[in-house]
């Protein structure tokens, strides 16, 4: 097993670490004592050098390894592509005995993710395409149900606006807006 050590505080952290992976029997232990986002991180650069098919990587918890979920599920997706295993002693995930069911949940938690973020892009455009300001109470798709009933007069724009759960100046200004 390669181990991996990252300190966001004291140098003790750094060492208690290290220590607990040697335990866990760790042949070597890279590390890192910067913890910026922007700040290389070489320990771990030179952890997974080292890893080779059916070696594991070791940290002592996955904050130790990941910034975030999504960097946990890239590193996650990079070990099992390369047949390698992930330990965690705190979180007790052994990939080298659950038969990569946690590369498999990575996996498919990754796909959600990528997921929401094809909705949230869809949802910024949307915005976007609409302008500033809040969504329009009265929508196309009701405003399209309503038109011709009041135009036909079977409704008046006091009640378009009941049903539509607007205030009647909405109607009216919808009105004024589709006649010019």
């Amino acid at each position: 097993m390669i181990g991996y050590a990252r300190s966001v505080s004291a140098p003790v952290s750094l060492e208690r670490q290290a220590a607990a992976l040697r335990r866990a029997g760790c042949s070597t232990v890279h590390s890192d004592d910067a913890s910026s986002g922007r700040v290389l991180r070489r320990g771990l650069e030179a952890a997974l050098a080292d890893i080779g098919p059916g070696d594991a990587l070791c940290v002592v918890s996955l904050d130790r390894l990941a910034r975030s979920s999504r960097d946990l599920f890239a590193y996650a997706a990079g070990l099992s592509q390369r047949q390698a295993h992930l330990v965690s002693l705190a979180e007790e995930i052994d990939t080298r005995r659950d038969n990569g069911m946690f590369f498999g949940v990575c996996a498919m938690l990754d796909r959600l993710h990528d997921a929401g973020d094809v909705d949230r892009r869809a949802v910024s455009a949307a915005r976007e395409a609409r302008g500033p300001g809040p969504e329009p109470r009265l929508t196309d798709a009701v405003w399209s149900g309503l038109a011709p009933r009041i135009a036909s007069g079977e409704l008046s724009a006091a009640r378009a606006a009941k049903l539509a759960g607007v205030h009647r100046a909405t109607v009216y200004r919808r009105l004024g807006s589709s006649s010019a």
